[in-house]
């Protein structure tokens, strides 16, 4: 489960706060990439 290893609330930040998580975030979203594709 992707809820699990990535929790909702971080994603949430990411969003919120993008360039101060920018980074947290790229590799949250390389992660993602990588399980979808």
């Amino acid at each position: 489960e992707l809820t699990s290893s990535v929790p909702s609330t971080t994603l949430k930040q990411c969003f919120e706060q993008p360039a101060a998580s920018f980074l947290v975030c790229s590799l949250i979203f390389i992660e993602y990439y990588f399980i979808f594709f």
